[in-house]
Order: C-alpha cells, then sequence, then structure tokens
C-alpha cells in the first residue's frame, strides 16, 4: 500500500489511540479471576477504576479505591471508599490514602489490585523522614536518570507501605493481581510492591544513594522467607509486552510490515539518534513498534513543560528519513508535565522551528503545540502500561 509521507503522522497517532482505548483491563482482570472469591479489595493506581471494573461481583465485601486526583470515578455505595492522591509526586493527601490504606488492611485485605502510580499515590515515610525530605531524594534521583526499577527500590526501603508493608499488616494471604509498567522487573517493582515480597535489601538502597550524594533513613523490606509473606499470590493480568502486541496488530491492520523490539529503559539522546539511524534503514511500508520507559537527565534549573516522549520525539525528530515518522506515547495519556500524550513528528513538521532551545530548557510541550505535533487526549486513558514508540516509513 503507497503512502505519502505526510500521511504517516495522523495513521501512527490512529493507531496509538485505537490501542490505549481497546485495551480491555476490566476483561482480563475478569476472566484472570474467574470464579474466585474476591472479599475486601484495595485497588490502586491509574488503572485502579477498570481493574476494580473486572473484580467486581457479589462476593466484594467492601472496597477500598485510591486514583490519582483529576480521575473520573462511577463507583459510589457503601461497599466502596474513594480517595485522591497525587502523581507524579506524593503530597499529603498521598500520606492520608496510605493512612487509609494500612487502616483497610488492618481489618483484612484478600484482593489486591496494583497499577502503575502507586508509588506516589501511596506515601508513608519511614519514622525519622519527612515527606518533604523523601521527595527530595526521589526526585533528585529522577532528574538524574536513574532507571524506574532502581528508583523503585529506593522508594521501597523509604516506605512503611511499599515493599510488602501491607502484607505485614494484612497478616493474611493475599492474592496481588498487578498491571505492570515495569519493562523487565519483579512483582515487587509495580506500584513499589506493597503487598508482594521484596527481595532486595536495604544494603541495595544504601549504594544507590551513595552514588548520588545522598543520604535518608531506610527500613527493611518484607522478604520472602518471613513469615508474612508466606501464602502470598501474584498474578500478571498484563504487562508492557502486551501493549505493543496490540500495536504490532492494529499497525498490521494499517497493512504494514511490523518488527517488534526489545523494550528499552535507554537514555533519550541515544534513543533519538537510534531512531533516527532506523529511519534510514526501514523500506517503504515498514514499521518499528517498541515499548520503553527513556531515562531522561533534567539539567535545566527552571524546566518547562514536557514529558520524556515530547522530549524524545523533539530529540529525533529533525534527524528521521524525510519519508518516516516516529511516535513517542504516553499509554497513559499523562506524560509527564505536557498535558498531553506525547508528539508523532516528521523531520518536515520540525522544519523552521528552534528545537535545540526547547529541547535545552525541557519546554517540548510548547514546542509541539507550535508544530502541531502533540497527540492531545481529553482525559487521562486509565491504562498505565509504559510507552509506546512507532517508527514508520512511507
Amino acid at each position: 500500500m503507497s503512502r505519502r509521507s505526510d500521511e504517516l503522522p495522523q495513521i501512527l497517532s490512529r493507531c496509538f489511540l485505537r490501542v490505549v482505548r481497546d485495551f480491555d483491563v476490566a476483561a482480563r482482570v475478569r476472566g484472570l479471576l474467574g470464579g474466585r472469591r474476591r472479599g475486601r479489595v484495595l485497588a490502586v493506581g491509574k488503572a485502579a477504576p477498570a481493574m476494580l471494573a473486572g473484580a467486581w461481583d457479589a462476593s466484594v465485601d467492601r472496597a477500598l479505591l485510591v486514583v490519582p486526583q483529576g480521575t473520573r470515578v462511577a463507583w459510589a455505595g457503601a461497599r466502596v471508599d474513594v480517595r485522591y492522591a497525587t502523581h507524579p509526586e506524593p503530597t499529603p493527601s498521598s500520606v492520608e490514602a496510605a493512612d487509609a490504606a494500612i487502616a483497610f488492611a488492618e481489618e483484612g485485605l484478600d484482593l489486591a489490585l496494583v497499577s502503575g502510580g502507586t508509588s506516589s499515590l501511596l506515601c508513608r515515610p519511614v519514622p525519622g523522614l519527612s515527606l518533604e525530605q523523601k521527595v527530595h531524594v526521589t526526585s533528585a534521583l529522577s532528574n538524574a536518570g536513574v532507571p524506574i526499577a532502581v528508583l523503585n527500590l529506593v522508594r521501597r526501603h523509604l516506605s512503611a507501605i511499599k515493599g510488602g508493608g501491607l502484607a505485614r499488616v494484612a497478616n493474611r494471604p493475599i492474592t496481588s493481581v498487578l498491571l505492570s509498567d515495569v519493562l523487565e522487573g519483579g512483582p515487587h517493582d509495580v506500584g513499589s510492591g506493597p503487598t508482594v515480597a521484596d527481595p532486595t535489601t536495604v544494603a541495595d538502597a544504601e549504594r544507590v544513594l551513595s552514588e548520588h550524594g545522598l543520604e535518608a533513613p531506610l527500613v527493611e523490606t518484607l522478604k520472602p522467607q518471613e513469615a508474612s509473606a508466606l501464602g502470598l499470590e501474584t498474578l500478571f493480568v498484563a504487562t508492557p509486552k502486551d501493549l505493543a502486541l496490540a500495536a504490532v496488530r492494529a499497525l498490521e491492520a494499517e497493512e504494514f510490515e511490523v518488527h517488534l523490539m526489545p523494550p528499552t529503559d535507554g537514555d533519550v539522546v541515544d534513543l533519538a539518534r537510534a531512531y533516527a539511524g532506523l529511519s534510514r534503514e526501514l523500506v517503504s511500508g515498514q514499521a518499528i513498534v517498541r515499548v520503553a520507559e527513556p531515562s531522561v537527565k533534567v539539567t535545566s534549573t527552571n524546566p518547562g513543560r514536557g514529558g520524556r516522549s515530547t522530549h524524545l520525539a523533539a530529540l529525533a525528530g529533525p534527524m528521521l528519513d524525510p519519508k518516516a515518522a516516529l511516535l513517542c506515547g504516553a499509554s497513559d495519556g499523562v506524560d509527564g508535565s505536557s498535558q498531553s500524550a506525547g508528539a508523532v513528528v516528521t523531520a518536515a513538521r520540525l522544519r523552521g522551528i528552534d528545537v535545540a532551545a526547547m529541547v535545552a530548557r525541557f519546554d517540548t510541550a510548547r514546542m509541539h503545540r507550535q508544530a502541531g505535533t502533540l497527540i492531545e487526549i481529553a482525559s487521562p486513558t486509565g491504562l498505565n502500561l509504559c510507552d509506546l514508540h512507532i517508527l514508520a516509513k512511507a
């Protein structure tokens, strides 16, 4: 099928929006749980409403739902308590939500539905650590571009609720159903693992802090051999690979020859160069799909609006082959502070724009809005399975 290069951005955007719209989290949870009794249910994270919808049946005794502020929630009634907290950084509302989750678990917790965003939504710093201090440590690590698995390792040991903290409080068998936003991590990496055992240690966290010149009080997390970890069950309802496969199918429906690349958490500068090179190697009608969680080192003292997807697209766009387009999109519809889901670019659409200046200020959302390359979504998708990158050639 022949296409003009100027048609590619619209095609790739259409595929991306179709994938995040049609990914049925509720149906996946429903099928995974089958006839299991639900009992007392905690649902937390960006995908919590859909996960709770899939788990809901007459066997739910009571549920606590914790979601980002601004999330549209249709749940109401005596059996569901809804709490709102903040993301990507915790605030006092996150501490209040954590306290509610601890109190809920103390009365009994049977089923935990955990998705990305949980690390910020539930925040109970260890004794001797203030909320402000915890935010300072995690922000410093994030701005240094550490991989999310390393960031969550530290988060678990700064917290009284993560790293199996809720499992310790509940002290009973818990089934954890996870929607993973971690590329290649374990259950303890999803939402920093509030209801699962953690194989990492305080010594591991201390090494990370030392490497970045940071200090903070740390506590040991729940270990697999501890009594509170016995009987814990973990089920994955979806992973980033499922998102990638859905994107492959969407592009194949558009008659592309699609190649699935391994996931990556590489630096955005390196990825931009790699995609520029790949854009010249592709032949007409070929596309590449990849799930990713790129690392971005924020060096500006006063960054503007942007996110890792808009930043990567800005870096790569001017270097792309004239017949290629690159889409970088956040599956949750929230790319950092960009107020968008990301961007889809060609070299032509960024021509005449001072891309380097916007990249240096980490103000790439403004640049993409000027170029008309933002992927704008009215509200968060309720899905959280890492970022999706699509590179295609006309």
